[in-house]
């Protein structure tokens, strides 16, 4: 969770860069089609299920930096397909992604994704093609 707009700025700023140390720690194979495509997506995610049993695990303290790793993969590959940003809100703690880095649409705002919660909920429906079908379900608005 982000504390205020500036702590928010700051991760957008490193995000090339975190992102790119994210990838490198893949096999050669696996680097190459982690290109923000909706297929990368399947990728990234049977990646995620081979390597936690559960969501839990993902969400333990040790894991904090690449379950973000994780999140921001999957905003940016949401972001770079869809016509969306990224934005966090802080104005009603009551809203279910308060403080967390969201994207939504460039003309009305309107939330699309939670990419941290997305991660999550990835390994918790163990499916493989899950975030693919959720992008493409998006790109077909």
């Amino acid at each position: 969770m982000k504390e205020n707009r500036e702590d928010f700025e700051q991760w957008l700023f490193y995000m090339d860069d975190i992102l790119e140390k994210f990838i490198l720690n893949f096999k050669d194979q696996s680097r190459e089609t982690l290109d923000y495509s909706v297929d990368s997506l399947d990728i990234l995610e049977n990646w995620m299920l081979n390597s936690f049993e559960d969501h839990k695990e993902l969400m333990v303290e040790g894991n904090k930096i690449l379950r973000d790793q994780i999140s921001r993969y999957i905003g940016e590959t949401f972001r770079k397909n869809l016509e969306c940003k990224w934005d966090i809100k802080f104005e009603d703690p009551k809203f279910a992604f308060y403080g967390l880095p969201i994207l939504v649409e460039k003309d009305s705002g309107n939330t699309i994704i939670c990419p941290h919660a997305l991660s999550t909920t990835t390994i918790a429906r163990k499916r493989g093609d899950f975030l693919s079908k959720l992008l493409n379900n998006n790109m077909k608005k």
